[in-house]
């Protein structure tokens, strides 16, 4: 699925990617992977100018910013959370997502192992 959102639905937005990463997150509280083997795939596209949403990125969940360069889309936040508590597994797990062409307005967690890719961000 493709969703690209403009700046002016913050709220909506929020809500959207909310739901995204809920569906196709990390860990559960009891250490169960969600979105692993999902069918779906999402490419999240932001327009151009200044987001507040904070991003999630699970699963097969691709962020884009459809800028000329990465200073023409800012996000509030963008983050690929451990999500478990487990160090054995933790961000081994976490692969298969990716964020370009975004300037973040915080501090990034990245937390990812393999197939991702975080470029011009």
């Amino acid at each position: 699925m493709v969703k690209i959102l403009d700046p002016a639905d913050a709220e909506a937005n929020q809500k959207l990617v909310d739901d995204i990463y809920t569906e196709m997150g990390g860990f559960t509280d009891s250490e169960e992977l969600i979105g692993q083997w999902s069918q779906n795939r999402y490419a999240v596209m932001f327009r151009p100018g200044e987001h507040s949403t904070k991003i999630k990125v699970g699963f097969y969940t691709q962020v884009l910013g459809l800028g000329e360069s990465p200073m023409d889309t800012k996000v509030a936040n963008l983050t690929s959370p451990n999500g478990s508590n487990n160090h054995a597994t933790g961000a081994l797990c976490n692969f298969w997502r990716g964020a370009e062409n975004l300037q973040v307005d915080a501090d990034m967690d990245w937390a990812v192992s393999q197939a991702v890719s975080l470029r011009r961000c």
